[in-house]
């Protein structure tokens, strides 16, 4: 997430140190795929979905712990109908602010996570395409 940016109408971004937040927006939901660009760093945590997926990420959300992390996967591929069924990893990251838990959705290729981002974007949620 990029810091000094207003959040989308109807979405509040995630608040890092506040366990369980994350962009919401109840009615916001979303059914395709879209686009960003930046460099994980660190290490992924297994998914539910799969161990460790690898190639191109949308990142949703940053959070101040990994639990918090998984929780707000939870809630967004809930809210959001294109997460639904979607692999997804936490990176491990270093920021001004010291480690963060950068949540992101594993579509697959880099059209897809363009794709997706894109339709997230549509849909009120801030998102950014990892490399």
């Amino acid at each position: 997430m990029r810091r000094g940016r207003a959040a989308p109408r109807g979405a509040s971004p995630p608040v890092l140190g506040s366990a369980g937040s994350c962009p919401a927006s109840p009615s916001a939901k979303a059914s395709a795929p879209a686009t960003a660009s930046a460099s994980p760093s660190a290490s992924a945590s297994p998914s539910a979905a799969a161990a460790d997926p690898s190639g191109a990420g949308v990142q949703i959300g940053a959070y101040s712990n990994r639990d918090a992390a998984e929780k707000g996967w939870t809630k967004l591929s809930t809210q959001y109908a294109p997460l639904s069924g979607m692999n997804h990893r936490i990176v491990e990251g270093q920021a001004d602010i010291g480690t963060v838990y950068r949540l992101q959705a594993v579509p697959g290729d880099m059209a897809a996570a363009n794709r997706l981002c894109a339709t997230l974007k549509g849909a009120g949620l801030s998102c950014q395409v990892k490399r």
